[in-house]
C-alpha cells in the first residue's frame, strides 16, 4: 500500500508556451477540458497523471486547491498555485516536475514549492532545477 504525497507548487511559466503544454496546464489547474493529444513524456503514461492539481486525501488538507491565471503587460505568462496530494505509486509527482521544469520561468535556484510524504514531519523543498 502506497503513501500519500502532497505537492505544493507556486511558479510562473515562461511566456508563449507550446499549445499542448498550455492545454495540459489549464486542464490540471484551471478546470479546462482534457487535452485531445498529450505531450510525449513519461508523466502522461502514468495512471494518475490527471490527478495532479485535483487529488486529495484526509492525510493532508481534505481538498485540493489549484489556480492558474494569466498576468503581465509586456510578456503575459501563466502563474500556477496548487496544493494537492496523491498516492505517488508511479512517481507521478517526480515525472510531472520533470515535464514541467523546462517551462518554468526563473533561475535554476528559484524555490517553486515542496513535496511531503504523509508520515514526514518536514517537506522536501523544490527548486526550478533539481
Amino acid at each position: 500500500m502506497g503513501m500519500y504525497t502532497e505537492l505544493y507548487i507556486a511558479c510562473e511559466m515562461k511566456p508563449d508556451l507550446p499549445k499542448d503544454v498550455e492545454e495540459v496546464l489549464l486542464y490540471l489547474f484551471g478546470g479546462g477540458d482534457e487535452p485531445e493529444t498529450l505531450p510525449d513524456h513519461e508523466f502522461f503514461k502514468t495512471f494518475r497523471w490527471s490527478s495532479i492539481g485535483t487529488g486529495s486525501s484526509y492525510y493532508f488538507i481534505p481538498f485540493a486547491v489549484s489556480n492558474i491565471q494569466m498576468e503581465g503587460f509586456t510578456e503575459p505568462s501563466y502563474y500556477i498555485t496548487s496544493r494537492s496530494d496523491i498516492k505517488n505509486y508511479e512517481k507521478e509527482i517526480q515525472k510531472f516536475l520533470d515535464w514541467l521544469r523546462p517551462y518554468i520561468r526563473g533561475s535554476s535556484c528559484d524555490h517553486i514549492g515542496h513535496i511531503r510524504f504523509e508520515e514526514d514531519l518536514t517537506p522536501t523543498l523544490l527548486y526550478k532545477e533539481e
